[in-house]
């Protein structure tokens, strides 16, 4: 593969910002820009007064129909005897609430009871799960950013675990941005609940109010304030990032290893990947791989038909003169991805960084 005289690529590998799978600077960006517009709007609320009074709305619907009565002014009263009477209930209990089975919603006390949860639960839950597996899946090859063991590169295995075991195991590994955004993965199905019982809809004469529940409001407003930080660290930097998408399938993985002489590799004359025996299990193959005590590496590795290619491979192994072979490493260039067009506002070539004997 041609290199310039500054060791840079001649072609356009997009290694720098194209990232595998859907995690891209325009999703983080449009879900930054949601984020921020909702506490905005909070903000805007808080310094309206909202969360005191409430937000009063005329009902333009009312589903509960009484002919010749104000059904809105009977059904409120209806609701104050019936919370006065809970109260002084000698059982009475959080959940001690009047029957809900008298409607007085409308069509806006539907919205206030659906926006907040289906806002909160499309942010979190897409885009958290999409950063999660991203990392789950790309953790191996930026292990194998510089020479690194089997245990960390090749035989890492997150994506097989429970998710709290996931988070456990990143730890003990030091991979802290697996461990980050797993347990915020974990967490993303709490915040959807807690926004469900912002806004409460109390009848009154007119039409209702919608009272927002400080303890809610303030946990939602908290949490997605911390959601929205830890999306500035969602962008991966450069050792996550690979030229082409996703690695979810056994396809995927072999486009980088295909052309590589890493089946070949023998430990006392034996192959180290392949099977010895019909009856080998799991750990005889497992003991082998870490008993060759080999370093891999992600970068331009001298393929079997003696042409470079780029992929992973033994990060240094003698040929037949006896010489050592390294893997060049590759080191991605900056660049902004915000067109519709896929295109780079920003592109810097990935640059060859070869390894001195």
């Amino acid at each position: 593969m041609p290199v310039d005289s500054h060791g840079h690529l001649d072609t356009r590998i997009e290694v720098s910002s194209h990232y595998s799978g859907a995690l891209t600077d325009s999703l983080l960006a449009m879900y930054s820009t949601m984020a921020l517009t909702v506490l905005a709007l909070a903000i805007l609320g808080l310094i309206n007064g909202y969360l005191q009074r409430g937000i009063h709305i005329k009902a333009t619907s009312l589903v509960k129909s009484m002919p010749h009565i104000n059904a809105s002014s009977v059904y409120a009263a209806e609701w104050k005897t019936e919370m006065k009477a809970s109260v002084n209930s000698p059982i009475h209990t959080f959940w001690s609430i009047p029957d809900a089975s008298k409607p007085y919603n409308s069509k806006e006390a539907f919205l206030f009871q659906f926006l907040p949860v289906n806002l909160m639960g499309f942010w979190f839950s897409f885009l958290w799960n999409n950063v999660d597996h991203f990392y789950w899946y790309n953790q191996p090859f930026a292990g194998m950013d510089n020479a690194a063991p089997a245990a960390s590169t090749i035989l890492l295995d997150y994506p097989s675990s429970m998710p709290i075991l996931i988070t456990c195991k990143a730890i003990a590994n030091k991979h802290w941005r697996v461990a980050l955004f797993s347990l915020l993965s974990l967490a993303a199905s709490v915040p959807p609940i807690i926004a469900s019982g912002i806004f409460i809809g109390i009848p009154d004469a007119t039409g209702f109010t919608e009272h927002i529940q400080p303890v809610n409001f303030r946990a939602s407003f908290s949490i997605l304030g911390l959601y929205l930080l830890c999306t500035a660290l969602a962008r991966p930097t450069k050792a996550y990032r690979l030229p082409r998408n996703g690695i979810y399938t056994i396809g995927d993985l072999i486009q980088w290893c295909y052309a590589s002489r890493i089946f070949d590799e023998e430990l006392h004359g034996r192959p180290i990947f392949h099977v010895q025996d019909a009856k080998d299990e799991r750990i005889q193959l497992l003991s082998r791989i870490h008993l060759a005590k080999r370093n891999y590496q992600f970068g331009l590795y001298l393929g079997i038909d003696g042409r470079r290619h780029l992929g992973f491979d033994i990060a240094e192994r003698k040929n037949a003169l006896g010489r050592l072979e390294y893997v060049d490493r590759i080191e991605a260039g900056p660049a902004l991805y915000l067109r519709l067009d896929g295109r780079p506002w920003h592109f810097r070539r990935p640059r060859i960084v070869r390894r001195l004997e």
